[in-house]
């Protein structure tokens, strides 16, 4: 294979992750999926809480999140 073919080493990656969006009701539904099963730091998914307390405070509709 030549060389400029080659798959550079930063973007070679061990885990695959399907997503079925049409599943979810807003982009952080969809975060929190990729999360969850990449089994991120729990700080992660309080940072995603967080977010979701704000949102339902200032009233945003669940789609725009």
């Amino acid at each position: 294979m030549l060389p400029s073919r080659r798959t550079p080493p930063e973007q070679v990656f061990d885990k695959k992750i399907l997503i079925d969006c049409s599943k979810w009701k807003n982009k952080r539904g969809v975060q929190r999926a990729i999360a969850k099963e990449l089994q991120l730091d729990r700080s992660i998914m309080a940072i995603l809480d967080e977010q979701d307390e704000d949102d339902d405070f200032w009233g945003r509709d669940e789609s725009s999140r």
